[in-house]
């Protein structure tokens, strides 16, 4: 085990280059080792993952008028037809007393009766959800509810929400400095999320359950196989249609990566352009084209070009110093290793004066230039020969 500033140290022993500790951690980062920490968490034993099974099977015929909620620093309900205001847990966290008075007593209760006969209340197991005092409340009021697995809050479509929430306060420009902003900030993007993308989440639950007692494909292995799909023009019209379609983050952002694989120049052109224009690939999702199209031989030049053409455009969408536009910058010079590519890099941000030429992620990329030179003149012969 080691950490940046020991490896810094290490290779300025070894080969005279001095180079900042963040170059070392960024560089580590993009061949996938970062710093860990133990976690410590529930384990699914035996007893949970049968549960989670049985509740599968039993629901996989799901209906889609169901009523369902949750709980981080907020909690909100969602259905078919539509979706509760978000309600702030401004002062601690939710407990069983709070839940009944604040949320099931002013909330459920009247769109319980709003709905009226069939209304079926759908929470996870969290130890407020189940307390006595509110099961005795649901049952005094004939709110019937769903009998949830334990452990297994992820079946539940609204976190796919919470999901987009996040992402949604994490690709802001200008992310919230205070509580008071986050609460605001997730509040906004509550109000706005379409009902529609609602409806297809409550859809999807067939799909989710009915999933979890068939075999699942490796997400190495999947990645890989959308990769070489997207080598074709078949495979790689469904991707983008897949991409367009899908409501799911995680889902969306494989599939970019694949799309971002291919050795299409054309393709390449069209997907840097459709994440400027954020059309309709969104504008945030930019920075993860550059990095994948840069790493492959057809496409690292152009990712440079288009850099370096659409530059004041990139500093509009990611302001000076920002982290996406860091991750840019890195990604675009990554694969440069000769005399030629270094002086066109100290050129072009030389120029851009106070347009960006004294951020520290131009220095890490001129150093990491530099490193890979070495490299390069340290392993010539060798490769010669393998070559």
């Amino acid at each position: 085990m080691s950490t940046a500033r020991a490896l810094q140290n290490d290779l300025e022993q070894a080969t005279g280059v001095n180079v900042f500790d963040q170059t070392i951690r960024n560089r580590l980062h993009e061949g996938g080792l970062r710093a860990r920490h133990p976690l410590v968490d529930r384990v699914l034993t035996a007893r949970h993952r049968g549960a989670r099974l049985a509740f599968a099977i039993e629901h996989q015929n799901w209906q889609h008028d169901r009523f369902g909620g949750g709980s981080v620093m907020v909690w909100g309900g969602i259905s078919m037809e539509e979706h509760t205001d978000l309600y702030r847990l401004d002062n601690g966290t939710l407990t069983a007393i709070r839940y009944r008075d604040e949320i099931l007593g002013p909330i459920v209760r009247p769109y319980a009766g709003a709905v009226g006969p069939g209304f079926l209340l759908v929470h996870d197991n969290a130890q407020p959800h189940v307390a006595r005092v509110c099961r005795q409340f649901l049952e005094d009021e004939g709110i019937d509810t769903i009998e949830w697995p334990q452990r297994s809050p992820d079946l539940n479509p609204i976190e796919h929400l919470w999901d987009i929430m996040f992402r949604s306060i994490g690709h802001r420009q200008l992310a919230p400095q205070t509580v008071q902003e986050l609460s605001d900030a997730r509040v906004q993007i509550w109000e706005e999320i379409p009902q529609d993308t609602i409806r297809r989440l409550i859809r999807s639950m067939p799909l989710t359950l009915s999933g979890m007692h068939t075999s699942t494909v490796p997400g190495d292995l999947l990645t890989a196989v959308l990769s070489v799909a997207a080598q074709t023009e078949e495979g790689w019209n469904a991707l983008c249609d897949s991409y367009i379609h899908s409501i799911y983050d995680s889902e969306k952002r494989r599939t970019l990566e694949a799309l971002a694989s291919t050795q299409d120049i054309r393709k390449i052109a069209w997907l840097l352009k459709a994440g400027l224009d954020g059309s309709p690939i969104q504008t945030p999702e930019l920075p993860l084209v550059i990095n994948r199209v840069s790493r492959h031989f057809a496409g690292y030049l152009y990712a440079w070009d288009f850099v370096k053409e659409n530059w004041d455009k990139l500093t509009e969408k990611f302001p000076i110093g920002s982290f996406p536009l860091q991750n840019i910058i890195m990604s675009a010079t990554s694969q440069f290793s000769t005399k030629t590519h270094l002086e066109e890099v100290e050129s072009f941000f030389g120029s851009l004066k106070k347009r960006g030429s004294q951020m520290r992620s131009v220095q890490e990329a001129i150093e990491n230039i530099q490193l890979n030179m070495f490299w390069v003149e340290k392993n010539l012969d060798t490769l010669r020969k393998w070559l």
